[in-house]
């Protein structure tokens, strides 16, 4: 203990530092170079992972710069890294100013790069304003807690090692020791925090299907605000493509786009069963209804179907028999009418749903609000809230639409309306002129059209939702309306927020 707590000053003192612990004797020194030695390579994966999760955040404002900070603040990680590699491997008993460089560089590094973090989440613009999950508020108050400790904890003991080598006060060097201590705790805290913001199982959603049977192009329609045209640069999604999608705001759905190569269908059955079919919510499994290879096609959903039955019980089953477009129209309702029956009988006993799709129309908004709708918190809540409202204001029809997606999340319709794909036909109508829009530089706020025979109004409700009105009664005037719907704003936000609690 002595020979551990020895300095230049020769006072007393009752802590050694870490070097002294680990670097100053055998075998302490070899075991904890043997244990970073394993640790090391980890952390700069784990780095890049993280990096990656990042830059894919959809709801960021100026993404090439965001690219570049980003891009930025990882280097800073990884050279703070590499100065703890540094610091380990080189004792100061070996070079005492290389080890000295070692921690000074690796504590501005980490200082730098925990400070540039906390200030990206904080006040980075954003496209829209989104309401964070309780996990989400949690890690970032963990996240800016750990910094000030590990800062409060680096400025006393930077205030200690100046007293001890500027006066040798005995018992100052301890002190230093005490709150260094507290440095590297603060620090492996913070970075613990990772664990939390990857678990991520609530709301996956697991995207299936053969090789060019368009999984990916009908995701990023949906969620990447891509056109139909814009999908035909798209390339092969290849082994498992794993995005996080903010949906309503506050709901992630952990989204598994799966390559449909042979290899790939097959490694996911044999090899990767457990981790890719464990707590799925949803399972899309999408058929190319043009397929030569329809025996080979059910045998693959098949082997999905019994991992689900293995591992996730509960899932929900939709098969979207996409592409239908290339079909003649004259054929297409015998043709999924056909497929149809297939896919349930091989589905028993889980329940399944099929829609058929194409992304040249709005049938493929059709069955992703039918998927999400399986994933809307309180959704029985905020239809009985649509009911009131309609009720109240007189309303023929209301819509309420996510407002990344245009997705119909829930409906109440009081007078029948003769066409009954309008909901998705609206959905398809509205993102293709928010795209225009953006195209423009201009940002879609609201819309009303108005006839001899109804008006239709559409505007923000909640942050992350739009309420479409439709009242044909002409004595009911515009203003009236939108003020109604400006009143029933804060009812709307308190069910969205129940839901994030729930």
């Amino acid at each position: 203990m002595k020979k551990s707590t020895k300095t230049h000053c020769k006072v007393p003192n009752v802590f050694p530092s870490m070097s002294a612990i680990i670097a100053g004797f055998e075998p302490q020194r070899f075991v904890w170079r043997m244990s970073f030695a394993l640790t090391s390579v980890p952390r700069y994966f784990i780095a890049y992972l993280q990096l990656q999760r990042l830059l894919n955040r959809s709801h960021i404002a100026y993404r090439d710069f965001y690219r570049w900070v980003q891009l930025i603040n990882s280097l800073i990680h990884t050279v703070e890294l590499t100065f703890l590699l540094q610091l380990t491997y080189i004792s100061s008993n070996e070079n005492k100013r290389m080890h000295e460089y070692g921690f000074i560089g690796f504590t501005l590094c980490s200082l730098i790069h925990m400070l540039g973090t906390i200030l990206i989440d904080y006040y980075w613009p954003r496209t829209k304003k989104i309401c964070l999950n309780e996990r989400e508020r949690a890690c970032r108050r963990k996240r800016l807690k750990w910094f000030l400790c590990n800062f409060v904890s680096l400025t006393i003991s930077s205030y200690f090692f100046y007293r001890h080598n500027r006066f040798c006060e005995p018992f100052i060097y301890s002190a230093y020791c005490l709150c260094e201590y507290f440095v590297i705790l603060t620090n492996i805290g913070y970075h613990s925090i990772i664990r939390d913001e990857w678990d991520q199982t609530d709301g996956q959603v697991l995207l299936m299907g053969k090789s060019g049977g368009g999984k990916t192009s009908m995701r990023s329609i949906i969620f990447a605000n891509y056109s139909a045209k814009d999908t035909r640069r798209l390339g092969a999604t290849m082994d498992v493509e794993q995005s996080y999608v903010r949906f309503l705001g506050n709901l992630i759905l952990n989204l598994w786009d799966c390559g449909g190569q042979e290899a790939f269908m097959e490694s996911y059955f044999a090899t990767q069963k457990d981790n890719i079919f464990k707590n799925v919510e949803v399972l899309i499994y999408v058929f190319d209804v043009q397929s030569q290879e329809i025996d080979k096609d059910l045998h693959y959903y098949q082997s999905c179907l019994e991992s689900i039955l293995q591992h996730s019980s509960n899932a929900k089953i939709f098969c979207l028999i996409h592409k239908m477009d290339l079909i003649p129209e004259e054929m297409r309702t015998a043709i999924f009418a056909e497929r149809e029956d297939i896919l349930r009988d091989l589905s028993k006993p889980l329940q399944c749903a099929c829609f058929r799709t194409s992304i040249w129309d709005e049938t493929l908004y059709k069955a992703w609000s039918q998927i999400v709708y399986q994933l809307v918190p309180n959704v029985k809540g905020l239809e009985k809230t649509l009911e009131n409202f309609a009720e109240i204001i007189d309303a023929d029809e209301i819509l309420l639409f996510e407002k990344a997606t245009f997705l119909v999340i829930s409906h109440c319709t009081r007078k029948e309306h003769h066409d009954t794909r309008r909901f998705e036909k609206i959905s398809d109508i509205i993102k293709q002129f928010k795209l225009s829009c953006s195209k423009l530089a201009a940002a879609f706020q609201s819309m009303e059209v108005r006839n001899s025979t109804f008006a239709c109004f559409i505007e923000l409700c909640t942050p992350n939702t739009y309420v479409m009105v439709v009242i044909s009664d002409p004595t009911i005037s515009s203003e009236v309306t939108l003020m109604n719907i400006r009143n029933a704003r804060k009812v709307f936000e308190k069910l969205e927020k129940d839901g994030v609690r729930s």
